[in-house]
């Protein structure tokens, strides 16, 4: 059964308690959680977060607080995306209880990188089996959701029972937001690039291939919005230093929603060469905002944007995608046809970013 927002028929008995490791702005998870917060005190629903690591600023308790502040009548709303300490006591709280998957990274992007994320990770998938003990499973894709039932032992219920429903609410979220202006040189063309600077996002690739589509067009530039540490952001510099494109990238870091949406507006297209997702909101966002999509053919990718993407075959050589993308921005026709089917993901799309998986979601946990 879906629940939105106008059946008034329904509302929870309790309160909403909406708990995550780490609740911060500008954060998919963070921002996900406050939208959830947002979309059901609007419908008159009480909803609390709760969070270990959180800025104070933000109307946001602390992680012990929701062991003694959780009645029967509530709802605990889970998201699980780390290894999680409080996790298996969360589990066990005496209410209804949602789990939502926001996928893990496999470890083995970090072996060489970062060891301390390695662990965190690895601990985290180990959790899977705990979530044997929610009423209620979600995860962002149905890839993710294959993820967690794999890991949740021989009692698993089958995938087809977890609830895939979108990190992100608000199919119009975009037009209240104002364009602010983009620190970025004027061009003719402009690829653009939004996630974390983190290993397996691919940006070494990304700037590779980059590298050939330059000596294809003069004229196209790539921003390259995330943030990452000091370390990795210098290494990509130095990466497009020495393939001779410094001057046609730019690095953005901490920048406003505004400047995300001028660029969005500006650009071309929006590239990922991601190794691994749960979902990808970028590619959402460029749905909603009708820009060009080339990516790599992973599973949760394409499950987003479906035929709507131009895919970057893994068994092609840069040289060979730089190709493909110059001319895919030269064909009208073929910007047409991807512009319909871009049409087309946004209307499948609409449920989920909306609010009804969650409302059914709760519904479930709560009878």
């Amino acid at each position: 059964m879906v629940v939105t927002a106008s059946d008034a028929s329904w509302r929870p008995q309790g309160a909403v308690r909406i708990v995550a490791r780490d609740i911060w702005r500008r954060d998919a998870i963070g921002n996900f959680c406050f939208q959830i917060a947002d979309l059901l005190r609007a419908a008159g629903v009480e909803a609390v977060l709760y969070a270990e690591n959180f800025s104070p600023d933000e109307d946001i308790r602390p992680l012990a607080d929701v062991f003694t502040q959780t009645a029967p009548a509530d709802i605990l709303f889970y998201h699980f995306s780390i290894e999680d300490p409080a996790f298996e006591a969360l589990s066990q709280l005496a209410c209804a209880r949602i789990l939502y998957f926001h996928g893990i990274t496999p470890a083995r992007f970090f072996t060489d990188s970062d060891p301390h994320t390695e662990g965190l990770v690895s601990r985290g998938l180990n959790q899977r089996p705990l979530a044997r003990h929610f009423d209620v499973l979600m995860a962002n894709s149905r890839t993710t959701a294959a993820c967690l039932i794999e890991g949740m032992g021989p009692e698993a219920p089958a995938v087809e029972q977890v609830l895939a429903c979108p990190p992100v609410l608000g199919q119009n979220r975009w037009q209240n937001i104002v364009a602010e202006p983009a620190d970025v040189p004027q061009s003719p063309r402009l690829l653009l690039y939004v996630g974390r600077l983190s290993p397996h996002k691919g940006v070494d690739d990304l700037l590779e291939i980059f590298a050939h589509l330059a000596r294809l067009d003069p004229d196209v530039h790539l921003a390259i919005v995330g943030g990452g540490s000091a370390e990795q952001l210098a290494r990509l510099a130095d990466i497009a230093s020495g393939a001779g494109v410094a001057e046609r990238v730019t690095f953005l870091q901490n920048v406003t929603d505004g400047v995300i949406k001028a660029l969005y507006e500006r650009c071309d297209g929006l590239i990922s060469c991601s190794q691994h997702e749960g979902f990808c909101v970028p590619i959402a966002d460029a749905m909603l905002l009708d820009r060009p999509v080339f990516c790599r053919p992973d599973p949760a990718m394409l499950e987003v944007a479906g035929d709507a993407a131009v895919i970057l075959p893994d068994g092609q050589d840069a040289q060979a995608k730089a190709r493909l993308i110059a001319d895919t921005l030269a064909d009208t026709a073929r910007l047409s046809a991807l512009a319909a089917s871009r049409q087309a993901r946004r209307a499948a799309l609409a449920p989920g970013l909306e609010g009804a998986i969650i409302w059914q979601a709760l519904r479930q946990a709560q009878p």
